[in-house]
């Protein structure tokens, strides 16, 4: 299975200098503030594009590097891939190979903070649940699904919720809570319905 690229962090947006000219952009990381440039800012908001090929565990460092290329003409490709160097290095985004070494350990690593309102049963079926925002976006999750995304952060990663979720099931592993969870989690933090951070 090929690596896949996932977005970390809340962007807080520009911020401006005293001629009121946008000087950098601010991302907040679990406890740290990221300054990035225009480009290093747009190509994190890149990240989030093209929910589908999250949902399919295809959005990869190559899809994120064409996709920005796409739609703007004045980089070339060497200046976001070393704008996806400095994202990796602050942890803005993660690359894994979404299997169960790795993914055990982005789990553990990593929270989700909801952001958006929880609407409860889905209209069209009532075993999901729905979950929405005053844009309009929403995304129907199931019953493992939703406490990774609304409580999480409060027990300090993801993969504690998985533990419990897979004690409360008939004999499913960790692993399984985890594989069967990421394309709906990837979703919701694509979608900006929640975000992911860096466990506490």
């Amino acid at each position: 299975m090929a690596r896949i690229i996932i977005p970390i962090g809340k962007s807080l947006g520009p911020i401006q200098d005293e001629k009121k000219d946008i000087d950098h952009f601010e991302l907040l990381i679990g406890g740290e503030i990221e300054d990035l440039t225009e480009l290093e800012w747009g190509t994190w908001n890149v990240a989030h594009s093209d929910t589908d090929a999250h949902r399919d565990l295809k959005f990869d460092r190559e899809r994120l590097i064409s996709t920005t290329l796409d739609i703007t003409d004045s980089v070339d490709r060497l200046q976001i891939e070393e704008a996806i160097r400095k994202l990796l290095a602050v942890g803005a985004i993660v690359e894994i190979e979404p299997k169960d070494g790795e993914l055990e350990k982005f789990f553990k690593q990593h929270l989700m903070v909801p952001s958006a309102i929880a609407h409860g049963s889905s209209p069209e079926d009532p075993d999901l649940f729905r979950i929405g925002d005053a844009s309009g976006d929403w995304a129907d999750v199931d019953g493992w699904e939703r406490p990774i995304w609304a409580v999480s952060f409060y027990y300090n990663s993801m993969w504690y919720i998985c533990e419990q979720l897979a004690e409360n099931s008939e004999g499913e592993s960790s692993s399984t809570v985890a594989m069967a969870t990421l394309p709906s989690i990837l979703i919701l933090n694509s979608l900006f319905l929640g975000h992911l951070e860096p466990a506490r």
